[in-house]
């Protein structure tokens, strides 16, 4: 076998490539993408045989070794066995092992060519037209299923070609762009879970985002076929009729789509024509299905999630009106106001009652959307992004309003029931009538503003004659009278909430249980009150008048509702007068200095087996020594006392009896037991129904609240403190530089326990 001149042929192949053609196509390679401004389509090139790199990063290299190279490589290694014609080390017979140097040369060299041909093909669709190039990564991106950094890589690249069709106007580009994008965003779409909100991936918010920021930047901003679906934001809602919430990604991505054409007329009444589609046949209101049996909708929670959407969309399109307003887009304002696709006209994106004008109005006022998120972080208008400025976004959506509340007089009624400037039927709940009320001076401030800006209502065709006027400044007066007739009226015949009730009863017997339980280890367990001469002294609970809308569902929430009246009792009554006691009680009283504290005890000759000693609001952080039998001290809170001991028998400690209420008082103030064990009980009377009229009576003397708005709160309860008539309580008190208690007494005065009991 002669291989001698295919082996020459081959080494020139080789060299050439070498030599030749691999520097230049090597500057090809650096090229690719720079014709797209692309940093992602040379990423992909990277993935293409025989670029493709394998290993690891050879030493003095900046990256890896791509498939051509190993093949050079490899190439150029086989000349040294050419080179040194060395024998085979065995099958030295064989015709195939004695050529076997030049066989490797030949085959590495066809591999090599092959990769070449293949390489230069690539190289060539890379840098060549760009529409044979976009089929191609267009192809390869519907190829593959899974998502992968290349995958990404060339969604990427098929974007930055697609701003390079709007930047060159390139219609075909721009056709097959468009089909491409539409293609995937339904295929999403379909993929989807329809009861669950869509997020697209990045790249696809981020195309339709640059799409029109390429747009802009020319100088003459013509839609077409790539451009027109990112203005009006038609892939980002949908162009399938599938009801698939809007996540609040797709919201921010949109506001950012809406930023950026805000000063264009003509792109925004794009977005709000596929907004009003959307709107009308996407977000339409649900039928309720009623059901007999239950009193109401089967369907009740998909009820509720399609009006929550409604207002979400709804809320954005307030805004972008709002941005209108700030960025002095008249025209803009006056394709929006006027935008209809039906007659008579229907306008799903704006207000058709006043009762809308004030729900949106109040929905904005306080500068939080739904009381969560400040406006101006939802809706960032341009060149406002301060604290300071926040405001301003709520001052300008909330003039858009306004002026919508002035379109409400210039609307033509076509039906019967089309009744645009009567007054809105108003709210059920308290807590919403509270908030248009307090809407009310804000709603006069911005109309006015609107009022004095005579060219954008010159350019609306609202020409505001004398009866008009009239009828506008008129408005909010009666309003506000409606208003506050319609919270007294509410408020005065709202029902009380059973739930509130409960937990007000539930938080009073857990509170006195817990009052009554601290003085455990100070009450005596042996019942002497029926064999021998006490002295009694009683506490009681009370009732008091609570404000009405604290019991009652959608008013202004109550804090401490369900607690506030068992602390009074708990402060005024427990904790007062079973302190004081002990003041009645007492059989003696020693004001000592702090340095003899001690030994006052001893003198008094005190046993902790035998006595006891109590504490009132005790701190010993001024004794000099804190004794040992402090350790057994009881220490009680008192409103009364501050730093005062007594020290008593065991035997003398006092009792506390719960005698039962009378039936006919618990009859009459609808008591129920809440502590059985001790006697209390407790209730909530609306004093406003005819039922509870005597009682409503007795409180007419009370200037501070209403009767006829209020609740008659009720702990009642009788203690008993029981003393033994012969006992002996010691009150010890220590002396202070900033407080006059008295004659200070010696040690000397003081009388030990014993005596007392051996007289």
């Amino acid at each position: 076998m002669n291989l001698k001149y295919i082996i020459e042929i081959c080494i020139g192949i080789d060299i050439a490539i070498i030599g030749i053609a691999y520097p230049i196509i090597i500057d090809k390679i650096s090229n690719i993408g720079n014709r797209y401004d692309s940093n992602y389509l040379s990423e992909v090139f990277e993935q293409e045989f025989p670029q493709r790199a394998y290993g690891r990063i050879l030493p003095f290299r900046s990256r890896k070794v791509t498939t051509f190279e190993w093949l050079l490589f490899f190439t150029i290694a086989s000349f040294a066995f050419l080179i040194a014609g060395a024998e085979p080390l065995f099958w030295k017979n064989s015709i195939w092992m004695q050529n076997s140097a030049k066989l490797l040369t030949l085959t590495l060299t066809f591999f090599l060519v092959i990769s070449f041909i293949i390489w230069l093909d690539k190289i060539a669709l890379y840098n060549g037209k760009p529409a044979r190039l976009l089929k191609y990564l267009i192809a390869k991106y519907q190829s593959i299923s899974k998502e992968s950094r290349y995958k990404e890589n060339l969604i990427n690249s098929l974007n930055e070609i697609a701003y390079f069709a709007v930047e060159k106007e390139d219609i075909h580009l721009q056709e097959e762009l468009s089909k491409f994008y539409t293609e995937e965003f339904i295929k999403i779409r379909h993929n989807h879970n329809s009861s669950e909100a869509l997020e697209y991936p990045f790249y696809f918010y981020d195309v339709t985002r640059k799409l029109i920021k390429k747009l802009l930047r020319k100088e003459v901003s013509e839609l077409d076929r790539l451009t027109s679906p990112a203005v009006s934001n038609w892939w980002l809602l949908g162009q399938d009729f599938q009801e698939i919430p809007i996540s609040e990604k797709t919201y921010d991505s949109m506001w950012g789509n809406i930023y950026q054409i805000s000063d264009n007329a003509k792109f925004i009444k794009e977005h709000w024509s596929t907004a009003h589609q959307y709107y009308r046949f996407q977000l339409g209101r649900k039928t309720g299905k009623y059901n007999i049996d239950i009193r109401d909708y089967e369907n009740k929670e998909e009820i509720e999630i399609r009006e929550s959407e409604q207002i979400r969309f709804l809320e954005f399109h307030y805004a972008l009106g709002g941005l209108l307003l700030y960025r002095q887009n008249n025209n803009g304002l006056k394709r929006i106001l006027n935008f209809t696709q039906s007659q008579p006209p229907d306008y799903y994106l704006l207000p058709n009652s006043m009762y809308d004008i004030f729900y949106w109005f109040a929905y904005f006022k306080e500068g939080y959307v739904n009381r969560v998120t400040p406006t101006d972080f939802k809706y960032p208008f341009p060149d406002i992004d301060n604290l300071g400025l926040s405001r301003q976004i709520t001052f300008w959506i909330c003039q858009y309003v306004c002026l919508l509340f002035i379109r409400q007089f210039f609307l033509q009624p076509y039906y019967t029931f089309h009744q645009f400037t009567e007054q809105p039927r108003l709210p059920n709940k308290v807590l919403e009538l509270l908030k248009w009320k307090d809407a009310l001076d804000y709603f006069k401030f911005c109309l006015n503003k609107i009022l004095e800006n005579k060219d954008l209502l010159d350019l609306l065709g609202y020409n505001l004659s004398d009866a008009i006027l009239e009828d506008i400044e008129g408005f909010e007066p009666e309003l506000r009278i409606r208003i506050e007739e319609q919270i007294q009226q509410n408020r005065t015949n709202a029902p009380l909430s059973d739930n509130k009730i409960s937990q007000f009863l539930a938080s009073s017997a857990t509170m006195i249980d817990d009052a009554f339980n601290q003085y455990s280890l100070i009450i005596n367990k042996d019942d002497f009150a029926n064999d021998e001469p006490v002295m009694r002294f009683g506490l009681n609970g009370g009732s008091i008048l609570f404000r009405k809308e604290g019991f009652t569902e959608g008013d202004i929430p109550h804090l401490n509702y369900d607690s506030i009246f068992a602390q009074q009792i708990i402060y005024d009554q427990i904790n007062r007068y079973i302190p004081n006691s002990f003041l009645g009680a007492r059989t003696r009283r020693y004001l000592i200095d702090r340095e003899n504290f001690e030994d006052a005890f001893k003198r008094l000759k005190y046993d902790k087996e035998k006595h006891l000693i109590v504490g009132f609001g005790f701190f010993d952080n001024g004794l000099v020594e804190i004794p040992d039998f402090f350790e057994d001290m009881i220490r009680l809170t008192s409103p009364v006392f501050s730093n005062v001991l007594f020290v008593l028998p065991k035997t003398d400690l006092p009792r506390i009896n719960h005698p039962d209420l009378k039936a006919d008082e618990i009859k009459e103030l609808r008591l129920e037991p809440i502590i059985p064990d001790r006697n209390v009980y407790a209730s909530v009377i609306d004093l406003n129904l005819d039922e509870n009229s005597e009682l409503r009576q007795r409180w007419n003397t009370n200037e501070n609240q209403n009767p006829a708005e209020s609740v008659q709160l009720t702990i009642a309860f009788i203690a008993e403190i029981i003393w033994r008539q012969n006992r002996d309580v010691v009150q010890l008190n220590i002396t202070s530089p900033l407080r006059e208690q008295g004659i200070k007494n010696d040690l000397s005065d003081i009388v030990p326990f014993k005596t007392i009991e051996n007289d």
